[in-house]
């Protein structure tokens, strides 16, 4: 009894498609880049043991689960963090076609909540700090009693990610703490921003963040990648942004760039970019 692991020392889509084809591969774990260019080098990829896709890392765009699902591939979007032994809650193949943006339903033993600054729990719908409760919860950071002090309290591993519960119990991410911006008083969650950039039929992915400013704060700025053979201008995406979501939350600027920042990991370095644009005119 016992699972077999096929492991790579890098992330190549031909041996990716190669190994899931021909060696009986039945879960994969990817981030939506990778899935994006696994699709990209083999459109109609041979998958004829894959059960599911494990989505995580980043926000998984709606078109590309419907991308992936057309072409006979299950993708399962989870949500986790390494203080609770990576996973923490994944959605069905199923349920994320039905409600694209959530990440299901907390995986068996753990329990979550969210909670607001002052640590009780808040009603469906509403957003604040995702709490994890489970066996898996880290016992603390490596001679950090400060950090384990705040991350831990009351049982609960307070994961410094702000989303929500729906009516089903399912949760919705919509910010890392370090990535919220705070925009004349304003939360502003990027997740947000970048959907409504996404949604732009010339936009391939984006990525938003918050830059100094003196009025304000903090500024909304995004990079955008276009699609090959699309083209628009930074001052039409502004407008088309602001059709869809509040005023406040519109980028101030987008930069157009050939691709994003990312880590080995294939986790696109917001922090990267921030720095890149911090002096980007108010």
């Amino acid at each position: 009894d016992g699972t077999a692991i096929v492991l790579h020392a890098h992330f190549d889509a031909p041996r990716l498609g190669e190994a899931v084809s021909r060696r009986g591969v039945s879960m994969v774990s990817l981030v939506p880049t990778t899935l994006h260019r696994w699709l990209e080098q083999s459109p109609r990829p041979h998958a004829p043991h894959l059960r599911a896709i494990l989505l995580g890392g980043a926000a998984a765009p709606p078109d590309l689960i419907r991308r992936a699902s057309a072409v006979g591939l299950p993708v399962a979007p989870t949500y986790g963090l390494t203080e609770a032994a990576s996973q923490v809650a994944t959605a069905r193949p199923e349920t994320a076609l039905r409600k694209p943006g959530s990440v299901g339903r907390p995986l068996d033993g753990n329990t979550l909540a969210i909670v607001g600054e002052d640590g009780q729990p808040l009603p469906p719908g509403a957003a604040g700090e995702i709490a994890v409760r489970g066996p898996t919860i880290m016992r603390g950071y490596y001679r950090q009693p400060d950090a384990t002090t705040r991350a831990l309290r009351n049982g609960a591993l307070h994961t410094g990610d702000f989303g929500y519960l729906d009516g089903d119990g399912d949760l919705w991410v919509v910010s890392r703490r370090e990535d919220l911006i705070v925009s004349g008083g304003e939360n502003v969650y990027p997740a947000e921003v970048e959907a409504a950039l996404n949604d732009h039929p010339a936009v391939q992915e984006s990525c938003v963040f918050g830059v100094d400013d003196p009025e304000w704060g903090q500024r909304v700025v995004a990079a955008v990648v276009l699609r090959e053979d699309q083209a628009t201008s930074s001052e039409a995406l502004i407008a088309f942004a602001r059709e869809r979501i509040a005023g406040y939350k519109a980028p101030r600027a987008i930069f157009i760039v050939s691709e994003l920042p990312r880590n080995a990991m294939g986790k696109v370095q917001r922090a990267l970019l921030r720095k890149m644009f911090a002096d980007t005119p108010a």
